[in-house]
């Protein structure tokens, strides 16, 4: 596995994760998700390359920045909003913090959801069963840390009724940890320039039934800003990065990973992470 360089005690914390995240996929049915995306039926034929080994230097990151901003584990709940594969949540739990993840978890069908609830059970996570956009909070008790990462692009319509929730539900001085792909990272950035679409593969896209459920809306640095802004949070930390190590292994890929340094523009990674509190009330 491709990973990046990080602390030794995040480093065990995500070696113990992806083991314990590897039974669970071997687990999990994706057969009601495959229906509703065809994308989900790549992704059955190796899971864990596609929720773990892709998506692992966002995890890390993610532990990164919430240890640098809690140092002294002074905060010590914490909300996953939108969550679907608990590989963070279980990290977080190593780390000593108390957790919950809230998502719609039928929608994934039973099979999925009984794997999940297994887990959960076992790993002492908190499950809550809500619909983030579509139902309200009244029964989720307030956290010091709110973590949304890689929800928002997937949504049909504006995140604002979702953030403000998510604002709503955090504890006084409480964190709100958000991540979304940069629609204006560097590849995407050269594929338009090659008169390919940044979007989503469009054949997946097609194949899909309405609604797609797959990346509708990617974010720029400076929309980011607005949303964090605009929905009473002040914001801490913004940055960018590249996460997938699989994005660049061709020989296009070394180029464009060599070419990217020269490049006199900011903000070209292909995930933003921002940190946020909420403004004093």
């Amino acid at each position: 596995m491709i990973r990046r360089k990080t602390t030794k005690e995040i480093s065990e914390i995500a070696d113990i994760a992806s083991e314990k995240i590897r039974l669970l996929l071997d687990d999990i049915d994706f057969t009601e998700q495959a229906r509703r995306n065809t994308l989900y039926k790549k992704y059955a034929d190796n899971k864990f390359h596609h929720y773990v080994e892709m998506e692992i230097n966002r995890y890390i990151r993610a532990l990164e920045v919430i240890k640098a901003f809690d140092p002294t584990k002074e905060k010590n709940d914490i909300c996953d909003y939108g969550c679907m594969i608990p590989f963070l949540p279980y990290a977080l739990s190593i780390m000593g913090y108390q957790v919950s993840i809230v998502d719609k978890y039928d929608f994934y069908g039973q099979k999925f959801k009984d794997s999940i609830r297994r887990f959960c059970t076992d790993n002492n996570i908190n499950i809550i069963d809500v619909d983030i956009i579509n139902e309200k909070f009244d029964d989720i008790e307030p956290c010091d840390i709110a973590i949304n990462l890689a929800v928002v692009e997937h949504l049909n319509g504006s995140p604002k009724e979702l953030i403000s929730k998510i604002r709503k539900n955090l504890k006084p001085n409480g964190l709100f940890v958000f991540d979304v792909p940069n629609i204006a990272n560097f590849i995407k950035r050269i594929r338009v320039l090659m008169g390919y679409s940044p979007l989503d593969n469009y054949v997946d896209y097609f194949e899909s039934p309405y609604p797609y459920m797959g990346h509708n809306r990617e974010m720029t640095i400076g929309e980011v800003k607005y949303l964090m802004s605009a929905s009473g949070f002040e914001l801490k930390h913004i940055e960018t990065y590249d996460f997938n190590p699989y994005s660049t292994i061709t020989k296009t890929g070394f180029f464009i990973k060599a070419l990217k340094p020269l490049m006199p523009i900011k903000n070209l990674g292909e995930c933003i992470l921002a940190v946020a509190s909420q403004y004093e009330r």
